[in-house]
């Protein structure tokens, strides 16, 4: 920014400011989250992370499994990491020449086991939420149940778990 040049939208030292996820949409998306695996009969992990992947919300329920904490965990910071669905990097990988897919896939956190959906509000990707406990299926229900809450209750846009 030239001397003298306002950043009228941002905070005044140069840099725009990014909503974030409030704590009241955190606190919405897991109980929705919760709700639907209750509902399923899931005993899952649900995770919230924000756009640097840092975890911002975390639920294990009861009789979960161990191994789904992290798993949750990493499916939330693979989908805010690309702003995708880990669904959606999967197939995307699939279609990615072997030694490029071979090499993302070995690197630590990274997964593309569904269940991972990107959280956006006016095409900026704010974080996401990972579930592990359930299906492949059933962790992406419980994912959509847990965005669409938080999305309704901080006016975010919703993109769709196979497609972003």
């Amino acid at each position: 920014m030239a001397e003298g040049q306002r950043n009228e939208g941002g905070s005044g030292n140069g840099f725009a400011a990014l909503p974030a996820v409030s704590a009241n949409a955190l606190e919405h998306a897991l109980a929705a989250a919760r709700a639907e695996a209750n509902r399923l009969g899931v005993r899952a992990c649900i995770a919230l992370v924000d756009s640097a992947g840092a975890l911002i919300a975390f639920l294990r329920l009861p009789g979960a499994f161990l191994i789904s904490t992290d798993l949750a965990i990493d499916k939330a910071w693979t989908a805010a990491g690309f702003s995708l669905s880990t669904r959606g990097l999967g197939e995307m990988l699939a279609q990615t020449e072997e030694n490029v897919r071979n090499g993302l896939l070995r690197r630590p956190r990274l997964t593309v086991v569904p269940g991972g959906i990107p959280i956006f509000h006016e095409a900026h990707c704010l974080g996401a939420i990972g579930v592990s406990g359930g299906t492949a299926e059933e962790d992406e229900q419980i994912a959509a149940a847990g965005l669409q809450c938080a999305s309704g209750s901080m006016d975010t846009q919703a993109v769709s778990p196979i497609t972003r």
